[in-house]
Protein backbone atom coordinates (compact mmCIF):
# COMPACT_ATOMS: atom_id res chain seq x y z
CA UNK A 1 0.00 0.00 0.00
CA UNK A 2 1.30 3.16 -1.28
CA UNK A 3 1.98 6.25 1.04
CA UNK A 4 -1.53 8.56 -0.12
CA UNK A 5 -3.59 4.96 0.67
CA UNK A 6 -2.42 4.83 3.81
CA UNK A 7 -2.68 8.44 4.56
CA UNK A 8 -6.38 8.06 2.74
CA UNK A 9 -7.26 4.96 5.35
CA UNK A 10 -6.46 6.68 8.45
CA UNK A 11 -8.49 9.94 7.44
CA UNK A 12 -11.29 7.51 6.88
CA UNK A 13 -10.86 5.54 10.12
CA UNK A 14 -10.15 8.51 12.67
CA UNK A 15 -13.55 10.23 11.26
CA UNK A 16 -15.09 7.06 12.02
CA UNK A 17 -13.78 6.99 15.59
CA UNK A 18 -14.36 10.16 16.19
CA UNK A 19 -17.99 10.34 14.91
CA UNK A 20 -17.15 12.67 12.18
CA UNK A 21 -18.28 12.99 8.97
CA UNK A 22 -16.96 11.36 5.86
CA UNK A 23 -14.10 13.00 4.33
CA UNK A 24 -14.27 14.17 0.89
CA UNK A 25 -10.60 12.69 0.07
CA UNK A 26 -10.90 13.92 -3.89
CA UNK A 27 -10.62 17.13 -2.13
CA UNK A 28 -7.27 16.39 -0.33
CA UNK A 29 -6.06 14.01 -3.05
CA UNK A 30 -7.33 15.09 -6.48
CA UNK A 31 -5.16 12.24 -8.13
CA UNK A 32 -7.56 9.71 -6.33
CA UNK A 33 -8.80 7.03 -9.11
CA UNK A 34 -11.27 4.23 -9.33
CA UNK A 35 -8.54 1.58 -8.10
CA UNK A 36 -6.98 3.43 -5.20
CA UNK A 37 -10.88 4.28 -4.09
CA UNK A 38 -11.04 0.40 -4.36
CA UNK A 39 -8.19 0.03 -2.53
CA UNK A 40 -9.13 2.48 0.44
CA UNK A 41 -12.67 0.60 0.41
CA UNK A 42 -10.98 -2.85 1.38
CA UNK A 43 -8.19 -1.72 3.70
CA UNK A 44 -11.18 0.14 5.38
CA UNK A 45 -13.76 -3.11 5.80
CA UNK A 46 -10.58 -5.28 6.65
CA UNK A 47 -9.95 -2.92 9.24
CA UNK A 48 -13.13 -3.23 11.00
CA UNK A 49 -13.53 -7.39 10.54
CA UNK A 50 -12.09 -8.43 13.94
CA UNK A 51 -15.49 -7.08 15.36
CA UNK A 52 -17.60 -7.60 12.48
CA UNK A 53 -18.32 -9.90 9.24
CA UNK A 54 -18.99 -9.88 5.89
CA UNK A 55 -22.53 -10.70 4.20
CA UNK A 56 -22.09 -9.74 1.16
CA UNK A 57 -22.05 -7.46 -1.61
CA UNK A 58 -24.07 -3.97 -3.13
CA UNK A 59 -24.13 -2.59 -6.15
CA UNK A 60 -24.85 1.13 -6.61
CA UNK A 61 -25.19 3.34 -9.61
CA UNK A 62 -26.46 0.48 -11.46
CA UNK A 63 -28.65 2.96 -14.49
CA UNK A 64 -26.93 5.21 -16.47
CA UNK A 65 -28.43 7.90 -15.00
CA UNK A 66 -26.99 7.41 -11.85
CA UNK A 67 -23.56 6.69 -13.37
CA UNK A 68 -23.35 10.01 -14.98
CA UNK A 69 -24.33 12.09 -12.55
CA UNK A 70 -21.62 10.48 -10.06
CA UNK A 71 -19.17 10.95 -12.50
CA UNK A 72 -18.33 7.17 -13.19
CA UNK A 73 -18.51 5.09 -16.41
CA UNK A 74 -20.14 1.88 -14.94
CA UNK A 75 -21.43 0.69 -11.55
CA UNK A 76 -20.00 1.17 -8.31
CA UNK A 77 -19.84 -2.24 -5.88
CA UNK A 78 -19.24 -2.03 -2.53
CA UNK A 79 -19.30 -4.67 0.97
CA UNK A 80 -22.22 -5.49 3.14
CA UNK A 81 -21.12 -6.26 6.19
CA UNK A 82 -23.05 -8.60 9.00
CA UNK A 83 -23.66 -5.72 11.47
CA UNK A 84 -25.80 -3.63 9.35
CA UNK A 85 -28.19 -6.55 8.48
CA UNK A 86 -32.04 -6.25 10.05
CA UNK A 87 -34.59 -8.93 9.52
CA UNK A 88 -38.19 -8.87 10.51
CA UNK A 89 -40.32 -5.45 11.06
CA UNK A 90 -37.99 -3.49 12.37
CA UNK A 91 -37.84 0.05 14.01
CA UNK A 92 -35.19 2.01 12.67
CA UNK A 93 -33.62 4.99 14.40
CA UNK A 94 -33.15 7.87 12.67
CA UNK A 95 -30.28 9.21 14.43
CA UNK A 96 -28.33 6.12 13.27
CA UNK A 97 -27.84 8.59 10.02
CA UNK A 98 -27.18 11.70 8.56
CA UNK A 99 -29.52 11.05 5.48
CA UNK A 100 -31.39 8.32 5.03
CA UNK A 101 -31.82 7.19 1.70
CA UNK A 102 -34.24 4.05 1.13
CA UNK A 103 -33.94 1.93 -1.59
CA UNK A 104 -36.25 -1.08 -3.37
CA UNK A 105 -33.80 -4.13 -4.29
CA UNK A 106 -33.69 -7.38 -4.80
CA UNK A 107 -30.90 -9.56 -2.81
CA UNK A 108 -29.39 -12.72 -5.09
CA UNK A 109 -28.44 -15.46 -2.52
CA UNK A 110 -24.95 -17.55 -3.04
CA UNK A 111 -25.17 -21.16 -2.88
CA UNK A 112 -21.27 -22.22 -3.50
CA UNK A 113 -17.97 -20.45 -2.82
CA UNK A 114 -16.96 -18.45 -5.53
CA UNK A 115 -13.58 -17.87 -5.42
CA UNK A 116 -12.70 -17.12 -9.53
CA UNK A 117 -14.88 -15.43 -12.11
CA UNK A 118 -17.23 -17.40 -13.26
CA UNK A 119 -17.34 -17.61 -17.16
CA UNK A 120 -20.44 -16.02 -18.20
CA UNK A 121 -24.02 -15.17 -16.62
CA UNK A 122 -25.28 -18.49 -17.07
CA UNK A 123 -22.49 -19.74 -14.90
CA UNK A 124 -23.13 -17.54 -12.14
CA UNK A 125 -26.65 -18.18 -12.16
CA UNK A 126 -26.19 -21.62 -11.70
CA UNK A 127 -24.13 -20.51 -8.28
CA UNK A 128 -27.04 -18.82 -6.79
CA UNK A 129 -29.08 -20.86 -4.46
CA UNK A 130 -32.02 -17.94 -4.25
CA UNK A 131 -33.26 -14.67 -3.99
CA UNK A 132 -34.95 -12.31 -1.42
CA UNK A 133 -36.78 -8.92 -1.15
CA UNK A 134 -34.15 -6.31 -0.02
CA UNK A 135 -34.54 -3.21 1.41
CA UNK A 136 -31.19 -0.57 1.30
CA UNK A 137 -30.79 2.19 3.84
CA UNK A 138 -27.82 3.75 2.27
CA UNK A 139 -26.48 6.84 4.01
CA UNK A 140 -24.49 9.62 2.54
CA UNK A 141 -22.65 10.86 5.46
CA UNK A 142 -20.14 13.37 3.85
CA UNK A 143 -20.07 17.06 5.47
CA UNK A 144 -22.73 19.75 4.75
CA UNK A 145 -22.34 21.33 1.50
CA UNK A 146 -19.47 18.53 0.38
CA UNK A 147 -19.89 17.33 -3.40
CA UNK A 148 -18.36 13.80 -3.18
CA UNK A 149 -17.59 12.40 -6.68
CA UNK A 150 -18.46 8.80 -7.88
CA UNK A 151 -14.45 7.79 -6.51
CA UNK A 152 -15.09 9.28 -3.17
CA UNK A 153 -18.22 7.26 -2.89
CA UNK A 154 -16.21 4.05 -3.89
CA UNK A 155 -13.76 5.22 -0.99
CA UNK A 156 -16.55 5.29 1.28
CA UNK A 157 -18.13 1.83 0.63
CA UNK A 158 -21.23 3.16 -1.94
CA UNK A 159 -22.41 4.62 1.56
CA UNK A 160 -23.70 1.31 2.74
CA UNK A 161 -24.89 1.31 6.06
CA UNK A 162 -28.21 -1.05 6.91
CA UNK A 163 -30.39 -3.08 4.90
CA UNK A 164 -33.55 -5.29 5.88
CA UNK A 165 -33.69 -8.91 4.08
CA UNK A 166 -37.22 -10.53 3.53
CA UNK A 167 -38.00 -14.50 3.17
CA UNK A 168 -35.25 -16.52 0.73
CA UNK A 169 -37.07 -18.02 -2.00
CA UNK A 170 -35.56 -20.01 -4.99
CA UNK A 171 -35.22 -18.95 -7.67
CA UNK A 172 -36.15 -21.51 -9.93
CA UNK A 173 -39.56 -20.94 -11.59
CA UNK A 174 -39.17 -17.78 -11.03
CA UNK A 175 -38.32 -14.77 -13.17
CA UNK A 176 -36.99 -12.15 -11.04
CA UNK A 177 -37.08 -9.58 -13.47
CA UNK A 178 -40.38 -9.62 -13.97
CA UNK A 179 -40.80 -9.04 -10.16
CA UNK A 180 -42.48 -5.41 -9.23
CA UNK A 181 -42.22 -3.90 -6.04
CA UNK A 182 -44.08 -0.69 -4.35
CA UNK A 183 -42.94 1.22 -1.64
CA UNK A 184 -45.25 2.75 0.36
CA UNK A 185 -44.81 5.65 3.42
CA UNK A 186 -47.65 6.07 6.01
CA UNK A 187 -49.92 4.07 3.76
CA UNK A 188 -49.19 6.08 0.22
CA UNK A 189 -47.01 5.03 -2.60
CA UNK A 190 -43.90 6.82 -2.77
CA UNK A 191 -41.69 4.70 -5.27
CA UNK A 192 -42.55 1.79 -7.84
CA UNK A 193 -39.56 0.02 -9.43
CA UNK A 194 -39.03 -3.95 -11.27
CA UNK A 195 -36.49 -6.10 -11.35
CA UNK A 196 -34.94 -5.12 -14.40
CA UNK A 197 -34.10 -1.92 -13.19
CA UNK A 198 -30.96 -2.94 -12.34
CA UNK A 199 -28.40 -3.20 -15.38
CA UNK A 200 -31.12 -4.38 -17.47
CA UNK A 201 -30.80 -7.59 -16.08
CA UNK A 202 -30.61 -9.24 -12.32
CA UNK A 203 -28.65 -12.31 -13.14
CA UNK A 204 -25.79 -9.63 -15.18
CA UNK A 205 -26.58 -6.93 -12.43
CA UNK A 206 -25.15 -10.05 -10.13
CA UNK A 207 -22.29 -11.62 -12.68
CA UNK A 208 -20.71 -7.67 -12.88
CA UNK A 209 -20.67 -7.05 -9.17
CA UNK A 210 -19.06 -11.14 -8.37
CA UNK A 211 -16.31 -10.20 -11.12
CA UNK A 212 -15.71 -6.92 -9.91
CA UNK A 213 -15.16 -7.79 -6.10
CA UNK A 214 -13.04 -11.00 -6.98
CA UNK A 215 -10.38 -8.24 -8.92
CA UNK A 216 -10.43 -6.10 -5.39
CA UNK A 217 -9.91 -9.77 -3.47
CA UNK A 218 -12.89 -10.23 -2.30
CA UNK A 219 -14.44 -13.86 -2.40
CA UNK A 220 -17.73 -15.42 -2.04
CA UNK A 221 -19.46 -17.99 0.19
CA UNK A 222 -22.67 -19.81 0.81
CA UNK A 223 -25.19 -17.47 2.22
CA UNK A 224 -23.95 -14.64 1.13
CA UNK A 225 -26.17 -11.85 -0.40
CA UNK A 226 -25.66 -9.98 -3.63
CA UNK A 227 -27.94 -6.49 -3.89
CA UNK A 228 -28.30 -5.62 -7.36
CA UNK A 229 -28.83 -2.26 -7.23
CA UNK A 230 -32.14 0.20 -6.91
CA UNK A 231 -35.42 -0.59 -8.40
CA UNK A 232 -37.28 2.53 -9.10
CA UNK A 233 -36.32 5.46 -7.47
CA UNK A 234 -34.22 6.60 -4.11
CA UNK A 235 -36.68 8.03 -1.27
CA UNK A 236 -35.44 10.00 1.17
CA UNK A 237 -36.24 8.45 4.88
CA UNK A 238 -38.25 10.38 7.12
CA UNK A 239 -40.20 9.25 10.26
CA UNK A 240 -43.11 7.47 9.66
CA UNK A 241 -43.90 3.74 8.55
CA UNK A 242 -42.85 1.68 5.36
CA UNK A 243 -43.71 -0.85 3.26
CA UNK A 244 -42.11 -2.48 0.32
CA UNK A 245 -44.00 -4.84 -1.44
CA UNK A 246 -42.75 -7.18 -3.80
CA UNK A 247 -46.39 -9.19 -4.81
CA UNK A 248 -45.58 -13.48 -4.49
CA UNK A 249 -42.27 -12.71 -3.45
CA UNK A 250 -42.98 -11.36 -0.36
CA UNK A 251 -42.94 -7.70 1.76
CA UNK A 252 -40.97 -5.63 3.82
CA UNK A 253 -42.00 -3.57 6.66
CA UNK A 254 -40.46 -1.40 8.67
CA UNK A 255 -40.80 2.03 11.02
CA UNK A 256 -38.46 5.20 11.09
CA UNK A 257 -38.09 7.09 14.05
Amino acid sequence: MDRNIDEMVAMMLGARKQGEPIPVLSQHFPELTRDTAYAVQKAVIEAGLADDDIAGYKMGASSDEQQKSMGLNEPAAGVLLASGKRTGSPVIPISDFKLPFIETEIALVIGEVISEPPADVAGFRSLCRGFMPAVELADPAFPDGAAPGGVDILAANVIAKQYILGEEKPHTGTDINEIEVTLSFNGSEINRGRGNDALGDQWAAGFWLVRTMLKQGWRFEPGHIIMTGLLGNLALGQPGRYEADYGSAGCISFDIE
